[in-house]
């Protein structure tokens, strides 16, 4: 799927189709967005300015068992990863929030599951963000 925008050539209609990266979720972004791509680059630019920070706090408090700062930090970052395709870690921060709320130590076990697919998936985010803001000066 794929979202489009019209350009106006001179009288002649132009259709530029822009199509979201796979590994994101498609689906929620063409929803979400519905051919709002100048505000789906914005908060992909915001995600990207805070995104590392947030997941290496996590990932100190994690490590001193800081349930009330996993929580604020999990509960902070299941949104924006959502908002960028990322539904799948969304999903894994809130129930790692939802566990540090009991203070389960459980949580370093989903935290353990995502550690390695968390950079990844932002490089991903880095490099759509980069092709949405070609596609929109183009």
């Amino acid at each position: 799927m794929s979202l489009n925008t019209s350009v106006d050539n001179t009288n002649h209609l132009e259709q530029k189709i822009f199509t979201f990266n796979p590994k994101l979720d498609v689906d929620f972004l063409e929803s979400s967005y519905n051919n709002r791509l100048n505000l789906c680059s914005q908060l992909f630019g915001v995600f990207l300015e805070n995104a590392r920070e947030d997941w290496n706090s996590l990932i100190v408090a994690a490590g001193d068992l800081n349930y009330e700062a996993i929580s604020r930090i999990c509960h902070k970052c299941k949104n924006n990863f959502k908002y960028v395709g990322l539904g799948y870690l969304s999903d894994q921060l809130g129930e790692m929030e939802d566990l540090a709320k009991k203070e389960s130590s459980d949580l370093l076990n989903v935290l353990e599951n995502i550690k390695g697919r968390v950079n990844p998936s932002i490089e991903i985010v880095k490099l759509e963000e980069e092709r949405l803001r070609n596609f929109l000066a183009a």
